[in-house]
């Protein structure tokens, strides 16, 4: 199995797995304790799930949600592995180079859509000079910077596009003033949030776990989320009721309908979550949000969730097993250790250093991967760290001695000398 393949693996378990458990904490809260959150909390929640699906695991902290290894307990001399002979050659399956092309080919979907659609706009003509000046303070009273507004029928609908110079499109809009500015602010109010870049963690979310259920559901619900969101912020900031913003909001998805993707947001996508929208807008009231507090909590849960796996002992009861022992089983896996080096010398020939695993001997005897962390390294190639970690995961101890649990430190030595002296 070739590095690539190896850390690919590595890395879609454990985003998988850490992304996934996360998942479900928040559907658990957004149905329970969270079920009358304001929709502003209930889509940053679920920005972070996206994110977990995303970004790359971030450095532990002591408080994180995820956990890993262990610290050692038992402190062995440095074990030399002296890469010698011929190298083995590094290929990747099939399945590897067609998930990547899949990947590949859903951002540039993605890219191309996004690009068609810019054509598109920049072809729009530009709002007249009353229809600018609204924005202009409607923007104002968002506290924001006034986009620049055109006006055509072509695109079918009032959407917000582009990321560092967004552009407010709006449709031939034949509504009272009042209604009028309420669609400019829901468009606006996505703009106030900062939508357009959540929608990168949406499309590089969903392009790396294409296959993966709880990733498309936590696009469908922070799509809905947000909405329900820029319909908060649209009715705080315009003069309409409720039922009079349901209202406007019925006529747009009748009279327009979208024309365009690539980026674009507006108050009239997914129809289909449209009665739900009504019903929220007319059950619930406007609750006063602490933002300070609500900022600092979304800070909290954001390092709780995404932060790196934490080292935490599964057992406070500390067992014996000899040292000599464990010397004896490292021995026998010598070779699958000396095999992950040896493959990445395949590529990088003057790759050498200290790896320091440390790993847990359980009740049974067994490690397991979760109680495995790198303590210290100094040869910095994840693949070989990575290899190693799996070939630990293998290892089988005698059970040990007190009923408890042994905390090992284990430091392997790489040197690369494929002329060793007789």
């Amino acid at each position: 199995m070739s590095g690539l393949q190896e850390s690919l693996l590595a890395w879609a378990r454990v985003t998988l797995f850490h992304g996934t458990v996360l998942f479900a904490l928040t559907w658990v809260l957004t149905r329970t304790v969270l079920k009358a959150a304001s929709p502003r909390l209930t889509a940053a929640l679920w920005l972070i799930v996206l994110a977990k699906f995303s970004v790359p695991m971030l450095p532990a902290l002591p408080f994180s949600l995820s956990f890993s290894g262990l610290v050692e307990r038992v402190t062995l001399p440095v074990e030399q592995l002296v890469a010698t002979g011929s190298l083995p050659t590094a290929s990747v399956t099939p399945w590897v180079w067609g998930y990547l092309a899949i990947v590949a080919v859903l951002l540039l979907r993605k890219a191309r859509a996004f690009r068609q659609l810019q054509r598109q706009v920049s072809l729009a003509p530009l709002a007249d000079e009353s229809m600018q000046g609204l924005v202009r303070r409607l923007s104002a009273r968002l506290g924001i910077a006034a986009p620049l507004a055109r006006q055509t029928a072509a695109l079918g609908g009032p959407f917000i596009f582009g990321w560092w110079r967004p552009t407010l499109v709006l449709p031939l809009l034949e509504l009272e003033a009042k209604a009028t500015e309420a669609v400019i602010l829901h468009e606006l109010a996505h703009l106030r949030r900062r939508d357009p870049w959540a929608c990168l963690v949406q499309w590089l979310s969903g392009a790396l776990f294409f296959f993966w259920p709880p990733v498309r559901l936590a696009n469908a619900r922070f799509d809905e989320a947000r909405e329900l969101a820029c319909d908060e912020l649209a009715l705080q900031h315009s003069g309409l009721s409720r039922p009079e913003y349901a209202h406007t909001l019925v006529t747009m998805v009748r009279s327009h309908h979208p024309q365009f993707g690539g980026g674009a947001l507006t108050m009239i996508s997914h129809p289909s979550h449209l009665e739900r929208r009504i019903d929220m807008l007319l059950k619930t009231k406007s609750v006063p949000a602490a933002k300070r507090v609500l900022g600092a909590g979304l800070l909290l849960w954001s390092a709780l969730a995404l932060a790196g796996s934490r080292s935490m002992p599964l057992d406070e009861a500390t067992g014996v097993v000899d040292e000599d022992q464990i010397r004896e089983v490292v021995g026998e896996h010598r070779g699958e250790i000396r095999t992950c080096y040896e493959t990445a010398l395949a590529k990088n020939s003057g790759l050498h250093g200290k790896i320091v695993i440390d790993f847990t001997i359980g009740r049974e005897g067994s490690v397991t991967e979760q109680n495995i962390a790198l303590a210290a390294t100094t040869l910095l190639d994840t693949e070989v760290q990575q290899c190693i970690v799996r070939s630990v995961a293998g290892w089988r101890f005698e059970r040990p001695t007190g009923g408890g649990v042994v905390h090992v430190s284990y430091p392997f030595l790489f040197i690369n000398d494929p002329h060793p002296a007789p």
